[in-house]
């Protein structure tokens, strides 16, 4: 079997300052942070669902017919993003052997362990994994930031699909579909009140009536 590698981009931020490029990292993470919850969040009801641990949705699908495709579909998504986090949690001064493997064949639940763990510890200060997130101790280029915003674009895609997965489900409301029927209910009442539909129709009933 061959190694997972990840290969970190590398990029330039030209001149700007130790400040600017601190202020420009600390985004990124607050960004990538926010992702990652909403992602584990979304799969961790998921999750409970499939293993009983929360009651059947009248229309939600059972999890004996969801366990065929939320695993399969899962690795799909997720093990580019356990590689990502992983090696950024190296990057930043984790022990490779101390964390979980990266390798989803190997733990179906990798990225979210590392997700976790990089959530775990976000501060400036040591911490039991020896993580000091964005200190002088540990320089911040391009290529750490740009490594942040593409975790973070792989955990939003992981947060769509377990959120798509909790409304098959039916543990988990469907707001794009009640946006749009907001959205052509407001097009209804404009075509009804400000198009002329309103005086149309009251002629009709008028002429139906001679």
């Amino acid at each position: 079997m061959s190694n997972l590698i990840y290969a970190s981009p590398t990029y330039s931020l030209g001149d700007f300052s130790e400040a600017e490029v601190s202020k420009q990292a600390e985004k990124a993470l607050a960004s990538m942070r926010r992702s990652l919850r909403r992602w584990l969040k979304k799969r961790s009801i998921v999750d409970a669902y499939l293993a009983g641990g929360r009651p059947m949705a009248r229309k939600g699908l059972p999890p004996r017919a969801m366990r065929a495709t939320v695993y399969r579909d899962r690795y799909a998504v997720e093990q580019d993003l356990a590689i990502q986090l992983h090696a950024l949690l190296v990057q930043m001064g984790c022990s490779a052997g101390d964390l979980p493997s990266p390798d989803l064949r190997q733990d179906p639940d990798g990225a979210a362990r590392l997700a976790e763990v990089a959530l775990k510890n976000h501060s400036h200060s040591p911490t039991p994994t020896g993580i000091v997130w964005f200190t002088l101790a540990i320089p911040i280029g391009a290529a750490a930031i740009v490594s942040l915003y593409a975790i973070k674009t792989k955990a939003d895609a992981a947060a769509d699909m377990a959120e798509k997965q909790c409304i098959m489900a039916g543990q988990c409301t469907d707001y794009g579909f009640w946006l749009k029927v907001a959205s052509v209910s407001v097009l209804a009442w404009l075509a009804w009140d400000k198009f002329g539909v309103r005086e149309f129709a009251d002629s009709t009933r008028k002429r139906a009536k001679r």
